[in-house]
């Protein structure tokens, strides 16, 4: 939480950035809604990855997706990834 100080230090700077500069979104490569096994072909397939780098994403999504807890984090952190950039 700010304190009076930092109140009176920041008196006077603006809320919002004025200048109206901003990077566009510009995903070279759309996946399917949620992280599986089908979207981690997909982002292969358009990075051209070698067959190793492809069995080792399918391997760790294997050891990432059994636990419960963290299971239920995948799900709702895959359930919005549905873009992917190269940059």
């Amino acid at each position: 939480m700010a304190t009076q100080a930092d109140m009176k230090a920041l008196k006077g700077v603006k809320e919002e950035y004025e200048y109206g500069f901003h990077d566009e979104e510009k995903p070279v490569f759309k996946a399917e809604r949620g992280l599986t096994h089908a979207t981690i072909d997909q982002i292969s397939d358009h990075k051209n990855e070698p067959q190793w780098m492809r069995d080792f994403r399918h391997q760790a999504l294997d050891i990432f997706s059994p636990s419960p807890c963290r299971a239920g984090a995948l799900t709702s952190a895959g359930s919005t990834l549905t873009r992917f950039s190269t940059t």
